[in-house]
């Protein structure tokens, strides 16, 4: 139930990061634009019907 352009791609618990930490999971944007932060990530969890980025700007240019 999140945006419908996230994925993740779940790693094999053999992976590290650039610093040497087991990794999870891979975040994947299908629109290239990944989460940044947490705040982002969970307005990203949010969105269910389209990318909330896209919303962000075409309420902007609404406004403008």
């Amino acid at each position: 139930m999140a945006c419908p352009f996230y994925r993740e791609r779940w790693a094999r618990g053999e992976e590290e990061d650039e610093v040497g930490r087991l990794v999870l999971y891979d975040v994947i944007c299908l629109m290239n634009t990944p989460p940044g932060t947490l705040d982002e990530q969970d307005q990203c969890m949010e969105a269910t019907g389209s990318c909330w980025r896209t919303r962000v700007q075409q309420r902007r240019s609404r406004s403008a």
